[in-house]
């Protein structure tokens, strides 16, 4: 059976894929990373660049063994994927069967938009406009400043990430909202893969795949079913 490993976006913690996880049901193997600081491991450091958080994630992922594994990484960790398929095949590691890039373009694409310095104000509407907190949260000072210190770190270690140019040798599947990317930014992934990469777009922002958990989940099983006659 392939193991889906999946990385969670800025601010973000394995509790916030659960809904995924059940969707995706009981016979889907699947793992979801909490970064340094965040989620159970919030009593450990934040890490501030992506190549200790490359490091770390290797070192968790060390229970894949020589079962064949998928990555499904939501925007941070869409990127954090990336970092991570390029350190192991660097190494002469086991790479992904697929990778399912959702809800960011392809890290060649540097952010114009620098959000991590921004003054606090201008931060929080960024925040907002993102919709990555609930209002209940954004609008509650003790909440704000907890989180703050999570999405400004994460947003630097996307902002600081330059990639190395090689493409990645794995097929990528490039799911986002058509409210947040446009189709070319999403075709930027077709440079970043020597395999196949296939796009599908979804109705919504950038967290599409929380309000499209059903056909999220129907799309990650058939590939990965699709795969898995592949290597049968």
């Amino acid at each position: 059976m392939i193991k889906l490993v999946i990385l969670p976006h800025a601010g973000s913690g394995a509790h916030a894929y659960r809904n995924l996880q059940n969707t995706l049901g009981p016979t889907m193997n699947s793992y979801c990373h909490d970064l340094p600081g965040h989620g159970k491991r919030a009593s450990e450091p934040l890490v501030e660049s992506m190549q200790p958080l490359v490091s770390d994630l290797m070192q968790q992922l060390d229970f894949l063994g020589d079962e064949p594994w998928a990555i499904f990484g939501h925007s941070l960790g869409a990127w954090l994927g990336h970092a991570l398929v390029l350190e192991r095949e660097a190494l002469g590691l086991s790479l992904p069967v697929v990778f399912f890039a959702s809800g960011a373009s392809a890290p060649k694409e540097h952010l114009q938009q620098q959000i991590s310095a921004l003054p606090t104000e201008p931060f929080w509407e960024k925040i907002r406009a993102y919709g990555l907190l609930p209002a209940e949260i954004v609008n509650d000072q003790g909440f704000r400043e907890y989180f703050e210190v999570l999405l400004r770190n994460d947003f630097s270690v996307v902002e600081s990430y330059r990639p190395a140019l090689s493409p990645l040798n794995v097929p990528l599947h490039v799911l986002y909202g058509q409210e947040d990317m446009s189709d070319h930014q999403a075709e930027s992934w077709c440079e970043a893969s020597l395999k196949e990469v296939q796009r599908h777009p979804f109705d919504g922002g950038h967290f599409f795949l929380f309000d499209h958990l059903d056909g999220v989940s129907q799309l990650i099983q058939a590939v990965l079913s699709s795969v898995t006659d592949k290597h049968s």
